[in-house]
């Protein structure tokens, strides 16, 4: 089965509205919607993605947090690091710019949500891949 992934952008200013948005259709498909609670401090959840693999990636959560993505070594020192702001998504797909790199740089085998709002909030990812590499 395909999947198909739509992301766009768009401007809007003074000198009026431009949009753009590209679409990447692969194999494999790995969503997550993980629910955190307030006051969250380095809480470990369940997620696994090879990097390798990735063709997109999305993601955003609902309130303000810190999300860490573990690698495939837990004494790993600089694991993938986002600062993430609510409701504001970071992107990245193969189809983009050749400049505008994964953010992702190691394979994910779980990921630590820290937040420090009196609200639970959801993180969402969405990410497309090809199972055949």
């Amino acid at each position: 089965m395909s999947y198909t992934h739509t992301i766009g952008v768009s401007y809007s200013g003074t000198g009026g509205t431009v949009s753009a948005s590209f679409t990447q259709t692969e194999e494999g498909l790995e969503e997550a919607e993980i629910a955190f609670a307030s006051n969250d401090d380095d809480q470990n959840y369940a997620f696994d993605l090879d990097q390798s693999q990735m063709k997109t990636f999305w993601m955003m959560a609902t309130k303000d947090c810190i999300v860490e993505f573990s690698g495939n070594s837990e004494s790993s020192s600089s694991p993938d690091y986002f600062e993430l702001t609510a409701n504001v998504p970071i992107f990245w797909s193969e189809g983009m710019a050749s400049n505008v790199s994964n953010p992702v740089t190691s394979d994910i085998t779980s990921l630590y949500i820290t937040q420090s709002e009196s609200e639970a909030g959801i993180l969402y990812i969405r990410a497309l891949y090809d199972p055949t590499l």
